[in-house]
């Protein structure tokens, strides 16, 4: 049958004695600020996993410990990078313009000698 998971998201159960088993996993973070605070935190994910179950009922308490730890440092761009990225941004806006102003140009001009030969159509 179809299951919801976490966030809504729609699955779907093979054999009817299978279950979903929920493995939540902790990853250590440590946040650092601009003003040099330090703040240790965990991050939670959860991740699913197809269970076998007989005939009794059971209860499975599971977690794993990531090996991996988060290292988050907030900073600042500099005016010169941001100023930057803004151009890029532009640049990148007028090119696909020009792009679909000259697919546009061409598609109609096409279309227009297709018409003068009588072809069009």
């Amino acid at each position: 049958g179809a299951l919801w998971g976490p966030a809504g998201l729609r699955r779907h159960s093979s054999p009817p004695r299978s279950r979903p088993l929920p493995l939540p996993q902790v990853v250590p973070t440590t946040y650092v600020f601009l003003d040099g605070d330090e703040l240790d935190s965990y991050v939670y994910t959860v991740n699913n996993r197809e269970t076998m179950r007989g005939h009794t009922p059971t209860v499975v308490f599971s977690y794993d410990v990531s090996p991996l730890r988060l290292h988050v440092v907030e900073s600042r761009t500099s005016l010169a990078a941001f100023l930057t990225q803004c151009c890029a941004i532009i640049g990148g806006v007028f090119t696909v313009a020009g792009m679909l102003d000259g697919l546009a140009h061409h598609g109609s001009d096409l279309l227009a000698r297709k018409m003068r030969i009588g072809k069009g159509g």
